[in-house]
């Protein structure tokens, strides 16, 4: 790309030949892939903005009035923060109120893509969008005599801002930042939105199922422009660990001769997948659940037959969802004469992404880091057994680790399931890499054993010599 022709009003861009971009599923943004042209200009300066601190000087002044707290946003905030001594719990409750009892509404009419209503409007009725409502939490924070500030972001497969291109035209969403004071930094070190680089504290006010100490996962691991009043400061938002990211699970099985059998299942979910099931069951009724538990069970089994359920950690975000649910079904997968075929890791269907078999052009976007770690108890029938066991697989990658392990203890069969993803975004010279792990992770996961029926002489005691 050439500048042809430019004067002092005017500038004349070329280009020419420029690949075209492939068409793939979960590859990065369009904009942050395709060429771009940004023109940037202060309004009240004499010269192009050519910098993020400047930036972030120029967005912040739109925040300066709408900040002002009022005496109605002072008083909510000693009521709502009343008889309340830990600083965190403070912060938690402010934030609390605002996600959930803020109604998010965007309506953005000529400059209102970028200056947010003022904080005192925005309490009073009870709605406003993404600035708006990070705009009442610095204002609330601020009476508790926390200063934060506004940033802007790009967010996750939308937007995503280029830290080469200072511009205010890469973000689509304002979160908070809270600058962390010594006193507050052990209580918060462990939080999945915490930098300890940086001791900034990342909290989107719009989520309306992420506890504090988390954000939504379209905010994870982008660049965002915190405006501070003389200057902006480009960061990175950190992603969760795997650790603190994905699902837990136990399951118990009784099987019976025919292959039949019953299954207890308990799952926690952990990080963005715990946010993702407190949207999921927000305002389902229980015809809803029912029939979501019918079409899940019947992809574990054949002739699914759902028991009951229940579900706990629902009504509050900063809870942990919990399932316990309950299916009978044949769990058996082929037979020969008197023995039969079972999956033991029947619930694993789900825990790898597709991959395709071509190379990529453009890099796989995963989401988020995150584990699976599933257990499983499995009583044999009576007069039947498992005819070997296989050895314990154990891959480790680049991209992450997947381990399977099985075990004998009298009738039960013990197998257990760990598989991490560590990395978000696969680049696609690393893409077949990749694809070999996960298929390596699939054949270990959909290993089958083999129930025979223990015969006359297996029955007999041993022989004394």
């Amino acid at each position: 790309m050439e500048v042809s022709n430019q004067s002092a009003t005017e500038a004349t861009f070329r280009t020419a030949n420029r690949p075209g971009i492939a068409d793939e599923a979960n590859a990065p943004p369009f904009n942050a892939l395709a060429a771009q042209v940004v023109v940037n200009f202060d309004s009240k300066g004499s010269s192009a903005l050519q910098t993020w601190e400047e930036a972030g000087r120029i967005n912040h002044e739109f925040y300066t009035d709408a900040e002002k707290p009022g005496p109605e946003i002072e008083t909510q905030v000693e009521t709502l923060i009343a008889g309340k001594s830990d600083e965190l719990a403070k912060i938690d409750i402010l934030y609390n109120f605002v996600s959930r009892q803020i109604r998010y509404v965007a309506v953005e009419v000529g400059i209102g893509g970028y200056q947010p209503h003022p904080a005192i409007d925005v309490y009073k009725n009870k709605y406003g969008d993404c600035k708006d409502k990070a705009t009442l939490l610095v204002t609330m924070l601020g009476h508790i005599g926390l200063r934060s500030y506004t940033a802007l972001v790009g967010t996750r497969g939308d937007v995503e801002a280029d830290p080469s291109a200072p511009t205010l035209t890469t973000f689509d969403h304002v979160i908070v930042a809270l600058p962390v004071p010594d006193r507050l930094r052990p209580a918060v070190e462990k939080f999945a939105a915490y930098d300890p680089k940086s001791q900034i504290l990342w909290i989107d006010p719009t989520s309306e199922t992420d506890p504090l100490g988390q954000v939504p996962e379209m905010d994870q691991g982008v660049f965002a422009l915190i405006t501070y009043p003389d200057h902006g400061d480009l960061k990175r938002i950190p992603e969760i660990s795997p650790e603190q990211n994905g699902t837990r699970y136990t399951a118990q099985v009784r099987l019976l001769a025919d292959g039949r059998g019953t299954a207890d299942v308990d799952v926690e979910y952990l990080g963005s997948f715990n946010s993702n099931m407190h949207n999921f069951y927000r305002g389902l009724s229980q015809d809803q659940i029912q029939r979501h538990f019918e079409e899940r069970v019947a992809r574990y089994v054949t002739e699914a037959d759902f028991q009951r359920a229940s579900i706990s950690g629902v009504d509050d975000s900063r809870q942990q969802v919990a399932e316990k649910f309950t299916f009978t079904g044949d769990f058996s997968l082929a037979s020969s004469g008197d023995s039969w075929f079972f999956q033991p890791l029947f619930l694993n269907g789900m825990s790898v992404p597709e991959v395709g078999p071509k190379p990529r052009q453009l890099p796989l976007d995963l989401g988020s880091p995150e584990r699976i770690h599933g257990e499983y108890r499995i009583e044999m029938p009576l007069g039947m057994r498992v005819e070997s066991l296989p050895n314990k697989t154990s891959i480790k990658s680049e991209f992450g680790e997947m381990e399977v392990e099985y075990s004998l203890s009298g009738n039960v069969l013990t197998a257990t399931h760990t598989l991490s993803f560590t990395e978000s975004r696969i680049p696609p010279e690393k893409y077949l890499e990749f694809r070999d792990f996960v298929n390596s992770s699939l054949r270990a996961e959909a290993q089958r054993l083999r129930i025979v029926k223990i015969s006359s002489l297996e029955d007999l005691p041993p022989v004394n010599k």
